[in-house]
Order: structure tokens, then sequence, then C-alpha cells
């Protein structure tokens, strides 16, 4: 039974807003310290210029490439979850889904950031925490947070908007691909 594609949003919190800003400040601000340094450089020592500028570039290109797996939205389909990035999106077949429900900050308990972003356009990648050990976060709002657990039991914590009606349109899918089909004789 089709039931069409229905997307939902990666809505910013305030703090990957004030995250987000003071990173891209604090990179403008360093890069433009080290150009007018590398410009200050004797034009006799061209390869210390050079060198300078390739440093300058550093924390930009790295900024470039964090923004390529933040998360840009979810969608829901017939065949699974899709979690949209600028770079290679993330699906998650509804055969994998052992259970999907609505969590708050609360259950996660403290937690630490194994490989990830801690803010900087969302909290994206992979982390550890007291109460769900290691899982996997796409999430730009920890208002409204939908944990997704896979039957090989690994965890991927999302943020859509609206969360409740996320969860609801995918148990109802998840049910309508479970029913069996009757064919006609």
């Amino acid at each position: 039974m089709p039931t069409g594609v229905q997307r939902f949003s990666a809505s910013w919190s305030a703090m990957t807003w004030l995250v987000t800003l003071a990173v891209v400040v604090v990179v403008v601000v360093a890069t433009g310290a080290v150009l007018t340094k590398a410009e200050r450089v004797s034009p006799e020592d061209e390869s210390a210029r050079l060198r300078l500028t390739a440093v300058a570039l550093i924390l930009p290109m790295i900024l470039m490439i964090c923004v390529l797996f933040a998360p840009l939205g979810y969608t829901i389909d017939d065949v699974g979850i899709v979690i949209n990035r600028l770079g290679p999106n993330i699906c998650i077949l509804y055969s994998e889904v052992a259970e999907i429900r609505l969590i708050n900050r609360r259950d996660l308990g403290f937690g630490v950031r194994l490989c990830a972003s801690g803010g900087f356009f969302g909290f994206y990648g992979r982390f550890w925490s007291t109460r769900m050990g290691r899982f996997q976060a796409y999430v730009t709002d920890t208002k409204h947070l939908v944990l997704i657990t896979r039957i090989d039991a690994t965890k991927l914590l999302i943020s859509p908007l609206p969360a409740n009606l996320f969860v609801e349109v995918v148990e109802n899918v998840r049910r309508q691909s479970q029913a069996p089909t009757r064919s006609a004789v």
C-alpha cells in the first residue's frame, strides 16, 4: 500500500544557532588573522607565505566538509526513513527497525562525543551516553528526540519536527507494510 512521501523538518534549536554562529565567527577571525600574518611576511620568504595561506584554509575546509554530514530534514517513504544531508543520505529500512519511540534529554544521561559535531549545524555523528551506550545522532533540536532502535540493537537518534507525528506516521507505514496482502482468487 503506497503512502507517498512525507517530509519532516530538522529545525534548529537556539543552542544549534548559537554554537554554529560562534564556530563560524571564530573560524572567520582565525582565518583572517592568519591571512593577515601571511601578507606581512617578507616578499623574499614566499614559502612561508604559502605555508601560512595553506594553514589559514584548513579550518574553513574542515567546516565545509562537516556541513556535508549535518541533517537537513527527514523523509518517510514506502521503503524506510531517510535522513537528508548535503552529503550521502542515510536510509533506514523499515525491516531494520525494531522500535521507534519518543525520548527526552533525561533519557540520554551523561554523554560524550566519540566522533561527532557537538552543535555546529547540529549534533551528529557517534556518541556514547550513560543510559543509552553507543548511538548515532542526527539531531538539530534536543527538545524533539526520536530514538530508532534497529534489529541489530544499534541506536539512532533524530529530531524531526513534529516528532510525535513522525513516530505515528512511521508506525502506520510499518504496520501497513507488515500486514498480509490478500490475493484475488
